[in-house]
């Protein structure tokens, strides 16, 4: 009985190291997290058939309540401005946004700045060279590191 619960008690370790490990990416915990969403507003692009970003003021001020309250109204199509499809998009059976767990979109990457040439050219694209200096510039890719 007694190694049965040592067992049990190392396989919860095992797990909750492991779960740690995994959502160390969403807790910012390893590395950080580069937000790279662009604001949805006014000049966010969209599909060209679909419906633009609406944002209606409702409500700004104080209620006769006597109490501060702000609301808006916000509407806008699914294909504008950053954003990810649902497998289901694509997929008869795919799963739909909600069904796609926080773990499947975090985890380790690299960022190359080509802030500058993008400066000078918004249509500038990555290329083999902008690879190349930053592996020479750098360690490398290493897990966790970037």
């Amino acid at each position: 009985m007694k190694m049965k619960k040592i067992f049990i008690a190392a396989v919860f370790i095992a797990v909750m190291v492991t779960m740690t490990s995994w959502t160390g990416y969403a807790a910012g915990h390893i590395g950080r997290i580069l937000d790279m969403t662009y604001a949805y507003d006014e000049n966010t692009i969209y599909w060209p058939n679909a419906t633009p970003f609406k944002l209606t003021p409702e409500f700004h001020g104080m209620t006769d309540k006597g109490y501060w309250y702000a609301a808006n109204f916000y509407a806008a199509s699914e294909h504008g401005g950053t954003h990810a499809d649902a497998p289901l998009h694509f997929a008869k059976n795919g799963r739909t946004i909600d069904q796609v767990p926080l773990e499947e979109w975090i985890g380790p990457a690299i960022k190359i700045d080509v802030r500058q040439q993008c400066a000078s050219d918004r249509n500038y694209l990555l290329s083999v060279e902008d690879i190349k200096k930053w592996e020479k510039n750098t360690a490398g890719f290493r897990r966790g590191r970037g």
